[in-house]
């Protein structure tokens, strides 16, 4: 029992056990003495804010006032954006509640010690802060144990320790459990871990291990409650059971507990939706939408900005260890082939498909317990020596620079938003900001200011283009209570790149100055309109004519077919003589 105890893989565990502690004990330490007051902001507050309504409120009907309270009280005033309003009006939580699932446990035992110590019961105090952070660490280490227990039923002792290095040091896994836990990863890490665990321990006999599939099933419904997406996990049980017995009412009879369990762990869900939203299925009310027939999947794979290659080469051992399954365990092939292609493929179609801030793609971190058998494969049944040792080289070399641009990361030196290749370079090797710059970053999209400052910079890789884009042929009115449409101005045309400031200048005439009136410029596409820009034309004006000027960046252009719509919305009575519509575009021509 001692000799088992004390195998290398617990070893190993235990040691990246430590290195986390060592994080989340200065994350504690933070929390006593106020150093952070803030659990959560942001997306992790989306997930989280379910908990502490529904203890002060005995529902779910949350307010705006009350969530940015909130963060004014303990989060420095960071704007609240997660409730926006439903088909019925209603606010409704655009962040699914399965999340809270797995923090309610803490999240109660902070609230019994808010109330026994006398801190506000209003799940943000002291007690909550404490019992969130050690519940982040609970899942860190539920992930190592059941990682660890997942690759030992495929693999020995050196290569499940070998998968444990690559999978928590060798991935951006470390720094989005140590940077971003108020988010999902770290939990899907571990619950996936423990899916996959009974899942495959089920299938070891002759005959399916009913409580070890039943307990996969139920953890499979889970994941789908903390991201619906991650029902595609499903097709790698699915094609493995229906392998082993075909269209079968054998193979009906075990696939159906997976969808089950999802509609069980969903039905508060639903049922919130439907109290709230008033609708029994709410799909999406983020900006953003899934664009399956246009996605990003080069951008999402390799570029500098988040490219899940560039920033974890790791995987590229996935191309070799498909090929090795091809050739001596074929069962799984399909399995695991046609998972990695499906999350690929969704994740990559996100219209943010650089996920906001983040070390590479931080999507994918649920999925490296999955993810990395395929390569635990490739180790095993790689009979060259000379491969077996490039293969271990690589993983060793993209092991250490993951770990050295996480650090970069830590210490301000390597982004997590605004990344370019040029910046990538750059920064490549650096252990230190002296005389850094960061001209060579994509522009921030809410600083107009940019083109000032990076026009006193000589990089002979930049230059700044100002040109005319668009000028009002003749003069227009804009009838009262009607919309003028002006100019459609495909994005993809006269502009080279998105990198790019509009200075509008308008010149008009209002008969009412009490009315409004705005001239609305819309950046929009087939599938979603990404910026809103507004000029107000009427009210507040002086009689007679005025000259107007609005100066605003455009957002990330994401499709070929993507525009600039401008019209005038005039729901007053006043008519509006539109004499001058003048854009400059000024552009970041990186070289």
């Amino acid at each position: 029992m001692l000799k088992r105890f004390l195998s290398p893989s617990i070893l190993a565990i235990s040691f990246l056990a430590l290195a986390f502690g060592v994080f989340y004990s200065k994350e504690v330490r933070k929390v006593i003495t106020n150093e952070n007051t803030c659990i959560c902001a942001y997306d992790g507050f989306g997930y989280y804010m379910y908990l502490p309504y529904f203890m002060k409120e005995g529902n779910l009907r949350m307010t705006n006032e009350w969530a940015q309270g909130l963060q004014n009280e303990y989060c420095g005033g960071i704007y609240v954006y997660q409730l926006v309003p439903a088909k019925n009006g209603q606010l409704v939580d655009v962040y699914h509640m399965g999340q809270a699932y797995v923090e309610a446990p803490s999240f109660l035992i902070g609230h019994a010690f808010a109330k026994i110590l006398g801190y506000k019961t209003d799940g943000f105090s002291k007690p909550y802060h404490l019992a969130y952070v050690l519940n982040a660490f609970l899942f860190v280490l539920l992930g190592l144990i059941y990682f660890r227990k997942l690759c030992l039923l495929f693999f020995n002792e050196r290569i499940t320790i070998a998968l444990l290095i690559l999978g928590f040091l060798g991935t951006n896994y470390w720094i989005t459990a140590t940077l971003s836990y108020s988010m999902q990863h770290l939990y899907l890490f571990a619950i996936i871990s423990a899916f996959a665990y009974f899942f495959f321990k089920s299938l070891r006999g002759e005959n399916i291990d009913k409580k070890a599939f039943i307990i996969s099933a139920i953890l499979f419904g889970l994941c789908t409650a903390v991201r619906p997406t991650h029902a595609l996990i499903g097709i790698l049980p699915g094609l493995i059971l229906l392998q082993r017995f075909g269209f079968t009412k054998t193979f009906w009879k075990w696939i159906f507990w997976f969808p089950a369990f999802a509609l069980l762990w969903n039905i508060p869900q639903i049922l919130y939706w439907k109290t709230v939203g008033g609708s029994w299925l709410i799909m999406n009310l983020h900006t953003e939408d899934l664009t399956f027939f246009d996605p990003y999947t080069w951008k999402f794979l390799f570029s500098f900005r988040k490219g899940w290659l560039i920033y974890t080469p790791l995987f590229f051992l996935l191309i070799p260890a498909f090929w090795m399954i091809y050739k001596r365990k074929r069962e799984f092939l399909w399995p695991f082939l046609s998972f990695t292609l499906m999350f690929i493929w969704t994740f990559s179609s996100w219209e943010c498909w650089w996920y906001a801030s983040s070390f590479g793609q931080r999507t994918m971190v649920d999925l490296y317990p999955l993810l990395l058998l395929p390569i635990g494969f490739l180790f095993l049944y790689l009979e060259k020596k000379v491969l077996l040792i490039l293969t271990g080289v690589f993983a060793s070399l993209t092991t250490l620079l993951c770990v050295f641009q996480s650090w970069q990361m830590n210490n301000y030196i390597l982004p997590a938003d605004y990344m370019t290749q040029e910046h990538y370079w750059y920064i490549f090797g650096k252990t230190d900001t002296n005389n850094y710059q960061d001209h060579r970053l994509l522009i921030n999209r809410g600083d107009t200011t940019w083109v000032s400052r990076l026009q006193g910079i000589n990089d002979p890789y930049q230059t700044i283009e100002q040109f005319t884009w668009y000028n009002l042929p003749k003069p227009m009115i804009a009838q009262p209570n009607s919309d003028l449409t002006i100019v459609h101005l495909p994005f993809f045309g006269k502009l080279k790149t998105d990198e790019t400031r509009l200075e509008v200048t308008v010149e008009c005439t209002t008969s009412d100055t009490t009315q409004s009136v705005a001239l609305q410029m819309e950046s929009a596409g087939k599938y979603n309109c990404y910026g809103w820009e507004n000029l107000e034309l009427s009210q507040g004006l002086k009689p007679g004519k005025n000259e107007l000027k609005k100066i605003f960046n455009l957002p990330d252009i994401r499709h070929k077919g993507d525009y600039l719509q401008i019209y005038v919305h005039n729901p007053s009575g006043a008519t509006i003589h539109l004499d001058k519509l003048h854009i400059k575009a000024v552009s970041l021509i990186r070289h």
